[in-house]
């Protein structure tokens, strides 16, 4: 076995965001390949929201090194406010110290082969560099998405901080991983001198193990035809107004839908109530209804109970492919994706046959294509969706033994 150190911030009992799941699901499979995981990541004083039970994910033969860590917008501010030098090149910047110090430690004592260091926090690349450097071990730098790109509004300083960083990993590690296609074509035209090769796609995807005991059949239908979304819905890169405006003039058309369609938006963001209202202000609160968060298996059992499922993106985000499209893939009921076309997850699903794409921002298409796609499920038409041997290639397993294939090549 040989060992990899991975250098995540987003990590147990961290709750806020998916990011932790790509290398939840790495330290899964990982020892099935011939690497035993080893973690660094940051003491959990530092997360604005924590939740206990998320340790119950770790594998009990884990070990993980804890550095120390402070939140600049929790610890470091007053009054609400806080100097930008304190959070450069993110907020808890104060872990880059102590996780070097703690790294080599670690990478002596546990004899460690390799490095990994993954993104969106990008204070974690400079970890990586910095060992990388000491120490000589191999370092891969795990890109989820761009640490920067055009449509960012922040101060000028972290925009600049932020450039750097990305240009040291790619330039400096032994290898980059990025999550999409577009991603690796993206960095291929930003660093022209880098090989190609050099820039490796792996995939999010689905484990097969949280459907264990969760049946993907649909029970007998009723008479109302289910819509669902489950994630954050924010207003930059997945506004639903469109959406629900679209909705307004569907049952316009066809105001019989209004006792059939229930649309469910789980834990859609909507902490202020401005989606709740833009909802009854077009007189859909009959039609569409936020829902609270579930656990993670009975969100997937209300996924495989739909006769539709939701997916919003817009054009800032055509580099990427959301997690939850791997889970849709692997559930195999008809998709309806709100995206651009020639974006990443467009073309993923058009190359698959597997989801109806229109535009985020259209409401006449949107609308179209709800028209279209609800009369097909009425009729009890065959609609295009993922055939099970396609979904297969995005299991976590298939994805970590492609990761695993290139620690072994530099290492």
């Amino acid at each position: 076995m040989k060992r990899i150190l991975l250098i995540a911030f987003y990590f147990p009992p961290f709750h806020r965001s998916s990011g932790s799941l790509r290398v939840l699901k790495f330290i899964k499979y990982l020892p099935e390949f011939g690497f035993e995981p080893v973690v660094l990541t940051a003491n959990p004083r530092a997360y604005d929201k924590t939740d206990d039970n998320l340790y119950s994910q770790l594998p009990e033969t884990l070990t993980v090194h804890r550095a120390f860590a402070l939140d600049a917008k929790q610890h470091l501010s007053f009054r609400g406010s806080y100097l930008d030098v304190t959070a450069l090149p993110d907020r808890y910047s104060s872990w880059i110290p102590a996780a070097i110090a703690k790294g080599q430690q670690v990478i002596r004592k546990e004899k460690i082969d390799a490095v990994f260091s993954t993104s969106p926090i990008p204070s974690a690349h400079i970890i990586a560099y910095a060992l990388n450097r000491l120490t000589g071990k191999s370092w891969i730098a795990d890109f989820r998405d761009p640490v920067w790109d055009q449509h960012y509004q922040g101060s000028e300083t972290r925009l600049r901080a932020w450039q750097k960083i990305e240009a040291m990993s790619v330039k400096n590690a032994q290898a980059v991983t990025v999550t999409t296609h577009g991603i690796r074509q993206l960095f291929l035209e930003r660093y022209a001198r880098i090989e190609s090769h050099k820039i490796n796609v792996i995939d999010n995807g689905y484990d097969e193990s949280d459907f264990a005991g969760i049946s993907t059949k649909q029970h007998s239908k009723s008479k109302s035809i289910r819509l669902v979304h489950a994630g954050l819905l924010d207003p930059v890169d997945r506004d639903p107004v469109p959406f629900f405006r679209a909705i307004g003039l569907l049952l316009e058309r066809k105001p019989e839908l209004i006792n059939k369609l229930n649309i469910d938006l789980f834990a859609p963001g909507d902490e202020s109530g401005t989606y709740a209202r833009q909802i009854e202000n077009l007189s859909l609160s009959e039609v569409i209804q936020i829902r609270p968060a579930l656990p993670y298996h009975l969100i997937l059992q209300e996924m495989i109970e739909s006769d539709l499922l939701l997916l919003f993106q817009g054009k800032s985000c055509d580099t990427q492919i959301p997690a939850k499209l791997y889970e849709y893939l692997r559930i195999g009921r008809p998709i309806l994706a709100l995206t651009t076309e020639g974006g990443e997850t467009g073309r993923l699903l058009r190359s698959l046959r597997a989801g109806e794409v229109v535009p985020l921002d259209k409401c006449e298409p949107i609308c179209f294509a709800l028209e279209k796609l609800i009369s097909q499920i009425e009729q009890g038409a065959e609609i295009p969706a993922a055939k099970p041997e396609i979904a297969a290639q995005f299991s976590r397993r298939s994805q970590t033994k492609n990761f695993a294939d290139l620690l072994h090549s530099i290492t």
